[in-house]
């Protein structure tokens, strides 16, 4: 473990950065609460930092395995910035999964930012051991919110257990997922009773116990997997931490599991800082090829292929009929005043971007994604040639604003590129490869290359 402690000293912490905030080698007894036989490293570095400072409203936390050849736990702790897009704040290494590791690791991460992160909310699997740490260092209490993903799957195993009849067995998953995602409270009740009159009558009273016990057991237990109680939260899964391990084990890792724990550190070290270039880069030249306008880009495609069922009800409200219900959902002006170069989930045919409009459907209110009833009803506005951008956003799109966003991204940007310039070989050049990840816009500062 000699090269993991050159990793961690003379890199992460030299010059007083404390970015390995967390070390404990095995065979050390300094530590307070590991033993002696114990792992420890926590890594943050300066722009995780800054991401977490500034997106501390939703935190998610999970583990994965089979990253290093000693079998020990990789955890990561990430945020969602403006943008939408995961990125990870702080990870953990440790030959330890117990509450005690993830207490020790949270306190150390919080005398390092030497402030409060108080969150609205907090992501997890079911294991209790991620929310009751965060609770007993951070000592706030954000909302704890199931992966609607994982809800489904645990569902899905139990019920092909649990569940007798074959005709309910195979429509388990439609119907319960029709109750997960409902969004309005009285629909949801009335569903729910109405599953759970079906599988008393069907004598499935294995299954509904286990429902009752795991899932219905209190307002709480509720509040923390179904749609309804958790509107315009932009959260419902923690599919961008699990695509993260994914990327590490598969693409940087190549699935192999006997890697050291200094390679994995550097691998670690490389993934931040590949996300901060990609970051930079889009900032200066946005693309297209993002999940997020992937997403709008498809429910632009729906809104243009089905029958405009648009109706207007009063000023900036419209009623939009669903095509796979008998519902209607209401769209409105959205109340933020969005910032002049507000890209957040930008469609560039509608010419709006995410804040401009609200919906209640599923996937505007709890995924946060620009959905086709939003798009129907600004190209229903663009028919009526009643240009929604000049009357309704016309008058906070003012100088300051845009300077004051540029200002900001700038100083995000080259924060993070003096930091590289100080990576760079000794006669104060950078390497090829950070050449060719700088975009070729000009900052406000000059590089020295």
């Amino acid at each position: 473990m000699i090269a993991t402690a050159i990793k961690v000293t003379n890199e992460w912490n030299s010059d007083g950065k404390n970015y390995g905030f967390l070390f404990k080698q095995q065979g050390e007894e300094a530590h307070a609460y590991l033993r002696k036989d114990d792992f420890a490293v926590g890594f943050m570095n300066s722009v995780m930092e800054h991401k977490l400072k500034v997106h501390k409203d939703i935190i998610y936390i999970d583990g994965t395995h089979n990253t290093n050849n000693r079998g020990w736990e990789l955890t990561t702790l990430l945020v969602k910035d403006d943008r939408g897009v995961g990125f990870p704040v702080a990870f953990l290494v440790s030959n330890r999964r117990d509450q005690l590791i993830y207490e020790v690791f949270l306190d150390a991460m919080k005398n390092r930012l030497d402030e409060d992160i108080e969150p609205t909310y907090f992501m997890s699997d079911d294991d209790p051991k991620y929310y009751n740490s965060w609770v007993k260092v951070m000592k706030n209490r954000p909302r704890k919110l199931l992966c609607s993903w994982h809800v489904i799957k645990n569902w899905n195993i139990q019920g092909r257990s649990k569940i007798k009849n074959p005709e309910i067995r195979k429509s388990m998953k439609t119907d319960m997922g029709k109750i997960l995602r409902e969004t309005n409270e009285n629909r949801f009740a009335t569903l729910s009773e109405i599953y759970m009159k079906k599988l008393a009558e069907a004598d499935e009273i294995e299954c509904l116990n286990y429902l009752k016990k795991n899932y219905f057991q209190s307002e709480e237990r509720i509040k923390s997997w179904a749609y309804c109680f958790r509107i315009n939260s932009g959260i419902n899964t923690n599919m961008a931490i699990e695509s993260l391990h994914k990327f590490i084990k598969y693409y940087e890792l190549n699935k192999r599991r006997c890697n050291t724990i200094e390679n994995l550190l550097d691998i670690l070290d490389k993934v931040v800082e590949d996300k901060t270039w990609t970051r930079v880069v889009e900032l200066h030249r946005p693309s297209s090829n993002s999940y997020q306008q992937r997403m709008v880009r498809e429910s632009h495609r729906k809104a243009e292929s089905i029958e405009n069922n648009v109706e207007e009800v009063g000023f900036g409200e419209f009623l939009v009929k669903s095509l796979n219900s008998n519902l209607n959902y209401r769209v409105a002006y959205g109340d933020r005043l969005c910032k002049s170069d507000c890209k957040h989930m930008y469609c560039t045919i509608c010419e709006i971007c995410f804040h401009q409009y609200t919906c209640q459907c599923p996937q505007f209110s709890v995924k946060h994604i620009t959905c086709k009833h939003v798009h129907m009803v600004a190209l229903y506005e663009r028919k009526k040639n009643e240009c929604m951008l000049g009357r309704h956003n016309t008058p906070v799109v003012v100088a300051e604003d845009r300077n004051y966003c540029q200002s900001a991204k700038n100083e995000e940007i080259n924060s993070f590129i003096e930091e590289q310039q100080e990576k760079s070989t000794s006669d104060g050049t950078m390497d090829d490869e950070t050449l060719k990840k700088i975009p070729k816009k000009q900052f406000s500062i000059k590089l020295e290359v």
